[in-house]
């Protein structure tokens, strides 16, 4: 019984943590995203539209980083060459 059991444990690989970096990331974003939206509708029920429309903007902003940072770096390089000339 003692050789079968540790025949067939000895085939299972080492687990790994290569998933949780990318879990990790996802699921920052989805609290994050429900942050944002809770702040939003709090500054509706306030009535404070000049705050909401600038958190909702900063928001944006955020929300676009948080789903692709590559593509935000990308951007953020090309408007620096720009006003540098590079």
């Amino acid at each position: 019984m003692l050789k079968m059991m540790s025949s067939s444990t000895l085939g299972a690989g080492m687990p790994t943590l290569g998933g949780i970096k990318q879990w990790v990331q996802t699921e920052g974003g989805n609290a994050l995203t429900i942050i944002l939206v809770a702040f939003c509708i709090w500054y509706a029920f306030r009535q404070s539209w000049g705050k909401l429309i600038g958190f909702m903007i900063l928001a944006g902003v955020v929300f676009f980083t948080i789903g692709s940072p590559d593509r935000i770096m990308d951007s953020f390089s090309s408007f620096g060459s720009k006003i540098i000339g590079g």
